[in-house]
């Protein structure tokens, strides 16, 4: 427990932009990581999405895939074509199939399933702080 504090520490200034359609979640999720993390931009769809990415750099970018006006796959292509380098966390109920491959191929390795445990979520994003 108080390496995980020393992690949260350590990270706290770090800014992730969370992209998420579903109102509740998208809500609940932004407050907890808020928490943790100072800087947590949050919007609804792949369109917000990249208009605060083109404001600004993030750290991490957390999305969904499944989304209105842009889904998730889109909005990671738009973003690696701006930046290769940029940490991409999905967070997804769909575990398999064309777009889990797709992802796999834009070279997004952190895949965290839908109903997201926040054990699992916290893990994700800290782990891809420790990998930089």
């Amino acid at each position: 427990m108080e390496e995980l504090k020393d992690l949260l520490e350590k990270y706290k200034d770090k800014s992730i932009l969370y992209v998420e359609d579903e109102g509740v979640i998208r809500e609940q999720t932004r407050r907890v990581v808020s928490r943790l993390f100072l800087d947590v931009v949050s919007v609804g769809n792949g369109i917000e999405a990249l208009n605060e990415y083109e404001k600004r750099n993030f750290d991490i970018v957390m999305t969904d895939i499944q989304m209105p006006n842009m889904d998730g796959v889109a909005l990671i292509r738009n973003i690696l074509e701006r930046s290769p380098s940029q940490s991409i966390v999905v967070t997804t109920a769909f575990n398999q199939g064309d777009e889990v491959e797709e992802l796999k191929k834009l070279g997004v390795t952190t895949i965290v399933a839908k109903p997201v445990s926040l054990q699992d979520l916290f893990s994700a994003l800290l782990s891809v702080f420790d990998g930089k």
